[in-house]
This record gives C-alpha cells, structure tokens and sequence, in this order.
C-alpha cells in the first residue's frame, strides 16, 4: 500500500489519515493529483509519517485534489518562501481554515491579509502560524475583514497591542469578537476594564485568554460586569489578582446558567475557609469555578469539610493542595478511591497534614483516583522496600512527576533505572530523592535517556579519576 511504504502511514495513524475527505481524494477522479502532491509534500516541505496526517485536517485533502489544486500549491510556496512557514509549523497553520482560504474564491483578501500582519504589525513566521488559529483566517477573509483590521488597528494604537502581545491576544476567541455582530459590545466592555479595573496593555492580553472576549461581547455581559464588581468589592480582588483568577472557565462561570452557584461558592469559601482575596485566587485553578458549580457541587463541599476535619488541611494548606486535579477528584466519580488513599497513605506511610499536601503535587492525585491506581501503590511499596523510601522522603521523592512515571506506562523504564542508579552510580535511600527532583524522572525515561546515562557514567569517571568519589 503506497501510504504504508512510502509515508510510513499505517495502524492508527491511517485511521485519523482517513478524516477529511482522503478516502475521495485516494479514489476520486484526480487521484493521480492527490499522489503528485503528497510526494511534494514529502520532498519540498518535509512533511511526512505524522506530519502528514495532521496535516490533512483543515480539507487539505480536497485542496490538494480538487479544482483549486494550483491555488493551494502557490499559497503553500508563499508561506514557505515570503513568511517562512514549512514543515512542522505548515502542519500547524494549515489548521484553523487557513486551507479553505488560501484556495478559496477569497484568496486575494486572505494574502492581502497576511501581507499586512507582517508589514504593520510584525506578525510573521512562527508568530503568524500561532495567530492563525482562533478563527483569524475567517476573519481576515471573511465578509466582516475590514472590521477586523480596524480592531487590530485600534487594539495598536488604543491599547498598546501589537507583535507578540497581539498574537497571545488572539486566544479566547478575540477575533470572532473584534468581526461580530457584537463588536460595539467588547470595545466598551475593553475601554470599561482600562478604566474601572485597571486592566489593560499586558494585563488585557492575559486577562482575555479563557473566554473573557465572548463572556463581556455575549448575551449575559451585564451579569460579567456584575461580577467583576463583585469580586472587586466583596473579594478583596487587585488588579494582577483579577487577570489571575480569570483562569479555568471563571469567566464563564460569572456569565452563565450557574453564576449564582459560583457567588454562593465563593461566599462559602471566605465564610467557612478563611479562602479570600490572593488565597482565592490560587483556590480558583484546576477545575474549582467547574466543581463549586456543576452537579456534584454537594460532594465538592463534603469533601473540603473532610479534609479539614479528618486530615487538618483548611487554610492556605486547602489553597496549596486543590492545585493538580485534586478539585476533580474530590468531586469526581472515583471520589471514593481518593478518599480512601489518603486514608491509606495516614495509616501506611504516615504522610497527612501539610506533608499530604505537598505530595498530592505532579499528578499524586490523577494517580491514586485513576485507572492505574494500583499500580500507584505497589510502586510505593517498592520504593519503601527496595530503595529505603517513605514517609517524610517519599513526600519529597514525589515531585518531579514521579507519580505519573510510576504509573504510567513507561513504568517499566523507570523502576530499570532507579536499579541501574542504584547498582552502577552508588544511588540510593535519601541520595536518591533529592537526585530525583530537577527533572530526572522525565530523563531517564525519555526519548534521550540514552545521552542521560551516556553523560551520567562520564561524570561518574571524570569524578573517581579526581580523587572526589
């Protein structure tokens, strides 16, 4: 088969190379075009194996075969050429429409386009793959583009964005708000958070990330503003602490069907866990604004009472452990394997308290509530019996997403590598745990584990041969 032998596509990658019309490409009419292009994909831009089958996404496949096949190859060559867009970073643009553009009866607006993000705004290369997704190939070729350019226009000289910071800006679905309907909605809702709120230049473009342009240009923007004035009052909430908190659906939490859930959370949070102002803000990540207002909110608020009464972590200890998906989990269907691990890990190991709350960082959490749950605590009984680590050692040994390594399905790779550190390299018992922080339970399982040892047994030479081992 010429997908197998020549673009090492097979297995489940020929499944997801199925999606977006190749199956009518491979068989259709121009077939014989399909073919020709793939090799010059291959030959010209690098793209192959998995490459390419990201690549098909985004009707590339109808492109390539179709009757605007000359059109695609000479945008392709363009971007190439005049934006330095290939290989890997092509794949990546081709997404979010940029194909339907490019060969489509509005390509002369898209490169106009294109053109003048480089030339007035700087946006080219890397940053203009980037600024692609997010609906901006729609925008800048669609029937609302002249809206969009005197955002972009405005967004420069009103707000001090452009380059780098327009690009991050972008996200959040910025483009569809600047070219819709309701454009007049999100520039008084932009100059509202300058002026009320002191949130502009940088802070803006951190703060419109996580659906802030849809929630302050959408249906329920008075209950946004009502909001923000909420928090800014009753929360104790700055300026930086807003940008922040506007992390993990909040915005669409104060804007949506449950905003009344969210207010009474957060009330509750100040009221009954001293969690307010900064601590609040930190609370909020993680699937928080999620938990406190969907379905199982009940079991969400049973669970920060338990933790408070039976493990003693309330406070600023709560704040710290509801990091790393413990808010799903507390909240989730396997809630009860959470709880009794904790029970587990205060009866076995003697970890609870604040030592409880930093082990339950880098993935702890996902680990002891998950599929591979068992396989979480046979390792623990491992690294207790064969490499003399637990309680408070263990604690420490879990950073450096340890947990993940010991559960995932490289586990295999790790444990022969805390044997290889212990018997070749002398490492071991506490030695061991301080050595697995700084990343090296990513590196000794990782695509270069073989430089890992390779450079570790250099060290280990040049350190005897000088007398300091």
């Amino acid at each position: 088969m010429t997908l197998k032998r020549n673009f090492g596509i097979s297995g489940k990658s020929l499944v997801t190379f199925m999606c977006d019309g190749v199956l009518a490409a491979i068989a259709g009419p121009n077939a014989a075009l399909f073919w020709d292009w793939m090799e010059w994909l291959k030959r010209d831009f690098g793209i192959s194996d998995k490459s390419m089958v990201t690549f098909r996404c985004g009707g590339a496949a109808a492109a390539i075969a179709g009757p605007n096949a000359a059109l695609f190859w000479t945008g392709v060559e363009r971007l190439k050429r005049d934006f330095g867009i290939s290989d890997k970073s092509l794949v990546t643009f081709m997404c979010g429409g940029a194909t339907a553009d490019i060969a489509g009866p509005n390509a002369a607006l898209f490169w106009a386009g294109v053109e003048r993000l480089k030339r007035d705004l700087g946006i080219s290369g890397k940053s203009l793959v980037t600024f692609m997704c997010n609906c901006v190939a729609a925008a800048i070729a669609g029937p609302n583009a002249a809206l969009f350019w005197d955002g972009m226009e405005r967004l420069k000289r009103d707000l001090g964005i452009s380059g780098k910071s327009l690009v991050t800006f972008m996200g959040g679905g910025v483009a569809a708000a600047i070219a819709g309907p309701n454009v007049a909605l999100f520039w008084t809702g932009v100059e509202r958070l300058k002026r009320d709120f002191g949130i502009s230049r940088n802070s803006l473009v951190t703060f419109m990330c996580n659906g802030v342009a849809a929630a302050i240009a959408g249906p329920n923007a008075a209950l946004f503003w009502d909001g923000m004035e909420w928090l800014k009052r009753d929360f104790v909430m700055s300026n930086k602490s807003m940008v922040t908190f506007m992390c993990d659906g909040v915005a669409a939490a104060i804007a949506g069907p449950n905003a009344a859930l969210f207010w009474a959370g957060l009330e509750r949070l100040k009221r009954d866990f001293d969690i307010n102002g900064k601590s609040l803000v930190t609370f909020m990540c993680d699937g928080v604004a999620a938990a406190i207002t969907g379905p199982d909110a009940a079991l969400f608020w049973a669970a920060l009472k338990r933790l408070e009464g039976d493990f003693g972590i309330s406070g600023k200890s709560l704040v710290t452990l509801m990091g790393n998906s413990v808010a799903a989990a507390i909240a989730g269907p396997n809630a009860a394997l959470f709880w009794a691990a904790l029970k587990r890990l205060e009866g076995n190991l003697g970890i609870s308290g604040r030592s409880l709350v930093t082990f339950m960082g880098n993935s702890a959490a996902a680990a002891i509530a998950g599929p591979n749950a068992a396989l979480f605590w046979a390792a623990l009984e491992r690294l207790k019996d064969e490499f003399g680590i637990s309680c408070k050692s263990l604690v420490t040994f879990m950073c450096s997403s340890v947990a993940a390594a010991i559960a995932g399905p490289n586990a295999a790779l790790f444990w022969a590598a805390l044997e290889r550190l212990k018997d070749e390299f002398g490492i071991s018992n506490n030695n061991l745990v301080t050595f697995m922080c700084s990343g090296m339970a990513a590196a000794i399982k990782g695509r270069k584990a073989a430089l890992f040892w390779t450079g570790l047994s250099r060290l280990n030479d040049k350190l005897a041969s000088s007398g300091m081992m």
